[in-house]
This record gives C-alpha cells, sequence and structure tokens, in this order.
C-alpha cells in the first residue's frame, strides 16, 4: 500500500491502518506514506497490527518527508510481527 502526495488541505490522510494480516498469502510487504507535506493533510496515526503468519510478515514501513510543522506523524506503532522463518519489521 502506498501513499503519495496527500498535499491537498481536504485530502488528509489521518489514520492508516493494517490489522490481523494473518494469512500466507495476504502479505504486506511494502507500507509506504511519501511527501505528507501540507498543514492540514497530515498522517496522525499509522499502524500495523498482528502480522503474524510467515508469509504475512510486513518488511517494509516508511514515512518519508512528513515535513509540515502540522503534518506530523505523531504515532507510528507495529504490533505483534511474529513470522517465524522471515525477518519482520
Amino acid at each position: 500500500m502506498m501513499r503519495m502526495k496527500d498535499t491537498e488541505e481536504d485530502s488528509s490522510l489521518t489514520h492508516l491502518s493494517v490489522v490481523n494480516d494473518t494469512e500466507e498469502d495476504s502479505s504486506l510487504t511494502h507500507l509506504s506514506v511519501v511527501n505528507d507535506t501540507e498543514e492540514d493533510s497530515s498522517l496522525s496515526h499509522l499502524s500495523v497490527v498482528n502480522d503474524t503468519e510467515e508469509d504475512s510478515s510486513l518488511t517494509h514501513l516508511s514515512v518519508v518527508n512528513d515535513t509540515e510543522e502540522d503534518s506530523s506523524l505523531t504515532h507510528l506503532s507495529v504490533v505483534n510481527d511474529m513470522p517465524s522463518s522471515k525477518h519482520g519489521l
């Protein structure tokens, strides 16, 4: 999942979540937020919860250029990323 250039005042993404990505073939491998730059387009919560299966590991999670004073990423969490044979996040 990728979110790029969320720049308009009213197009704000405030919460981005992945919850219970648990099946072998439902893997989320990349989660990115890029250039969240406008004052009111802040991403305030980004979370991944219970990514637990061997092949459903989240391997890349990135937030790039969150640059404005009020567009700060205030919450970033990964909970219970427990793949058994892959390196998780």
